[in-house]
């Protein structure tokens, strides 16, 4: 199959209306101007590329294979969805960037070789609808569910089809996926999810419920009476047999995972031989290899550069005593990511020359590689989450703007989100332990949620078995 891709469409209709979203500033920006419409006629989906071999990925072709996305001054419709009274924006960016950032691929690989591309807002009440990627006025791509649709246009005319479901009467579906760590090590996923604005029932499980491109993973540590407790272990619920864990000799009581996302966690723990408390980013899928990353397998150059500059500015803010006893050399294996009010932050560390191996931490101003965090935007202001729950400690907020996630010490609260602020009410309020840290936070929309939720339930369904089976 060719695939000649001139036109990215990022399907953002995953809400009733149309998402929030800030349209970030370009060198050149078009106004908007609905009577000269950048893609206007009729187009069809032809074929596909996927970016996943995933069998769940691979069903949702037949829902758009063939579909037609139409574009009018009054209109726009993609397959069974549509935006009414659209308004339409330009803007240049760096393709390269953009398809780095967005999709983690290279425009080249999509056959995209110009340096610069259009995208085109589509809005509704100053909602975004859909956004464009324009190359060429006769070949786009349509993007949704992890596949990339080629689509073809067929004429100038706007002939709508008749439309089952109303974009702006369309089920809202938003899930969050938050992983917590206690002090005595215990660790614990809670799901979180809406649908038409309301809060679905609140379902929590043991160890973290990673979901991953392969499908969902639990990780954690072991802590069974047979077994060596306190080492790293990750499995794939399709197959428990699976089962990858750190080798005998890495165990130490001084351990603990700081933070989880899709292929990546980070381990905090105590050197058998040095005696020191250091950081550790693994792969999930080969946790039983025990070997960290660099800074620069994740951000390249330009985040070892940063992660430098962070420890020069430690080093240069220490008066000469303290200087002068601290180990010089960067290990760029010693790095961290962590929750600062709203964001994933990344630290490294250092230690003193002498037996104590006490140590100092450094802050890498940058945000952290988007392989290591997929999603880390924050939508609304620290100020904002303070005047609802001025004890809050950290929060997030959904990709598509709908909903907030507020952690306290002794609560977690989500919040819808209107326009810039939230909700006079929280939609939910769960109790917490003081001492439990948030460790993931990974989100699903649209069709997404209720896939995670079912499968959620299925593996608390089992996981409630197989506890019965073991009492007998």
């Amino acid at each position: 199959m060719k695939h000649k891709i001139f036109v990215v469409i990022i399907l953002v209709i995953l809400l009733s209306g149309c998402m929030d979203l800030k349209i970030e500033k370009a060198d050149n920006v078009v106004a908007p101007n609905n009577k000269a419409i950048p893609v206007k006629g009729s187009w069809n989906i032809k074929d596909y590329r996927l970016i996943l071999n995933d069998l769940n990925v691979e069903n949702n072709l037949n829902r758009w294979i063939n579909n037609k996305i139409i574009f009018s001054e009054d209109k726009v419709q993609i397959g069974d969805e549509i935006c009414k009274n659209p308004s339409y924006k330009v803007k240049r960016v760096n393709s390269e960037k953009y398809f780095s950032n967005t999709y983690k691929v290279s425009p080249k690989s999509l056959g995209i070789s110009k340096n610069e591309v259009e995208i085109i807002d589509i809005t509704y009440n100053g909602k975004l609808f859909a956004e464009f990627i324009k190359i060429d006025d006769n070949d786009l791509v349509f993007f949704v569910d992890y596949i990339f649709f080629n689509v073809k246009k067929m004429s100038n005319e706007q002939e709508l089809e008749s439309i089952k479901a109303p974009m702006d009467k369309k089920i809202s579906k938003t899930g969050v996926l938050i992983g917590m760590r206690s002090d005595s090590k215990e660790y614990k996923t809670i799901w979180i999810s809406t649908k038409e604005n309301k809060p679905n029932p609140i379902l929590e499980m043991n160890s973290l419920f990673v979901p991953r491109k392969t499908g969902f993973w639990k990780v954690g540590l072991t802590e069974d009476e047979y077994e060596i407790p306190n080492l790293i272990y990750a499995y794939p619920i399709k197959n428990e047999e699976d089962v990858i864990r750190e080798e005998d000799y890495e165990w130490n009581k001084e351990k603990k995972i700081v933070f989880a996302a899709s292929e990546y966690m980070g381990i905090e723990y105590r050197d058998n031989e040095t005696n020191e408390m250091r950081f550790k980013v693994i792969p999930i899928d080969a946790v039983h290899e025990g070997v960290g990353i660099k800074v620069s397998d994740v951000g390249g150059n330009k985040l070892k550069e940063d992660y430098s500059v962070g420890f020069k500015r430690l080093l240069n803010s220490l008066h000469k005593g303290i200087y002068d006893s601290l180990d010089k050399n960067l290990r760029e294996d010693n790095f961290m990511l962590y929750r600062q009010k709203g964001h994933w932050a990344m630290k490294g560390r250092t230690y003193y020359n002498d037996s104590r191996r006490d140590y100092f931490d450094f802050e890498v101003d940058k945000f952290p590689s988007k392989k290591l965090v997929n999603y880390d935007k924050f939508h609304i202001s620290w100020l904002e989450v303070e005047k609802k729950v001025p004890d809050a400690i950290d929060a997030f907020t959904s990709p598509n703007r709908d909903v907030a996630i507020i952690i306290s010490d002794k609560k977690i609260y989500m919040y819808k989100i209107e326009e810039i602020d939230l909700s006079k009410n929280p939609m939910v309020v769960i109790d917490k332990k003081e001492d439990e840290k948030v460790v993931m936070a990974e989100w699903a929309i649209y069709s997404y949620v209720d896939k995670w939720d079912k499968i959620i339930k299925e593996e608390i369904e089992k996981d409630m078995k197989k506890n019965n089976m073991e009492k007998e």
